[in-house]
């Protein structure tokens, strides 16, 4: 279909294995090399044999292969290409960096992207007057997967790749991507290349985002069982995997003063306040900052080569809150916002809310491609 939809000669597929470089942390300032938890996580990466993240990048195979190349197609029907140096691919082609979601802790990086790059393209093509558009680059990143690999292995992974698409390369620019928990992962992305690429990220889809590590909003609370294939107590699991946070064991008088609360505030119930609170990381103020992207939103974003911000939220979704609380500080901070609600709960509501989903394809579409 985006094939099709390019007009061009099949598609190219390449997987690329990009440095792992857990240095960004100290290097982007986002956390001081004096920091205890960092330390640890450098000692943790340093003893890894996989120093590589996997990624997947497709493209139009004209970007990459001569006509007298041999091709051969894989099971999916792309043409595989064993190396790519994105630095060839020319500079006005759009290049969007997409992770997967699945809370952190499942899917892999051929999931999410494909549809919507699709519908896209479509309407690009429409706009054209039904000539081919131009071409578009995905590279789609294999992050590494909680509980095996907690935070913040993934958020390494995404920066480390972003790393790649940027530093030697100066005039590129960049569009991130992502759906629930890629979400998450593109706008930490976003806000660390804001400060360390100013004006290089075009624009960050963030749908459905996955943000908040205590899971205690008031959509939380009253959405949980608005869909059987993402309830609540499993997006509360997902982050308590990914950060390490154990359930704790309470004596009878903390069990007592549990109680107490949550009768104050009915929102505490089940979720993962208390462990949060209590957590390694939210104790340390740049780490915080940095797993909990809402709390480190950058300054700057009122800047014209700032990137612009597309926030995709479901009206009955368990992590609706999250999304408007997120457009909310965004436009706090001056940032260029589109907000768009469908109707429906997580992972489902753009699939079935059709009219939405045109809506915000139409808003990406224009990001990448309208300058």
């Amino acid at each position: 279909k985006w094939s099709k939809a390019c007009g061009c000669s099949g598609l190219a597929q390449c997987v690329l294995k990009v440095p792992r470089r857990a240095q960004l942390l100290q290097e982007y300032n986002l956390v001081d090399k004096d920091n205890v938890l960092l330390k640890q996580v450098l000692e943790k990466e340093l003893g890894s044999d996989d120093k590589f993240v996997h990624v997947r990048m497709w493209c139009p195979a004209s970007l990459v292969l001569q006509e007298s190349d041999e091709r051969r197609e894989n099971e999916c029907g792309c043409i595989e290409v064993e190396s790519v140096d994105l630095k060839s691919i020319p500079k006005n082609v759009p290049v969007v960096l997409w992770f997967h979601g699945g809370g952190l802790t499942l899917c892999h990086d051929k999931a999410g992207w494909s549809p919507k790059i699709t519908a896209i393209l479509n309407e690009q093509k429409m706009i054209c007057g039904g000539d081919s558009v131009p071409p578009l680059v995905v590279i789609s990143v294999d992050y590494r997967l909680a509980p095996d690999h907690p935070l913040p292995a993934a958020s390494i992974d995404a920066l480390s790749t972003l790393e790649y698409c940027l530093k030697d390369d100066a005039e590129r620019t960049i569009h991130l991507g992502g759906e629930s928990a890629g979400a998450y992962l593109a706008l930490q992305t976003a806000f660390a290349g804001h400060i360390q690429y100013p004006g290089r990220i075009q624009s960050t889809l963030a749908m459905i985002p996955f943000l908040s590590p205590a899971a205690d909003s008031m959509s939380c609370y009253m959405n949980q069982y608005s869909t059987p294939l993402v309830t609540t107590s499993w997006l509360r699991w997902c982050w308590r995997a990914a950060l390490e946070m154990d359930d704790i064991e309470k004596d009878e008088d903390e069990e007592e003063e549990e109680e107490e609360e949550e009768e104050k505030d009915v929102l505490t119930v089940g979720s993962n306040r208390t462990v949060w609170n209590k957590s390694k990381w939210k104790q340390d103020k740049q780490w915080h900052k940095f797993l909990e992207p809402m709390e480190g939103i950058p300054s700057g974003l009122a800047n014209e080569s700032a990137s612009k911000y597309i926030v995709a939220v479901n009206k009955a979704d368990p992590l609706h809150d999250e999304g408007n609380e997120l457009m909310r500080r965004l436009k706090g901070e001056g940032a260029n916002v589109d907000y768009i609600e469908a109707m429906g709960s997580h992972a489902v509501g753009y699939e079935v809310d059709r009219k939405a989903m045109a809506k915000l394809m139409n808003v990406w579409r224009a990001a990448i491609f309208d300058k």
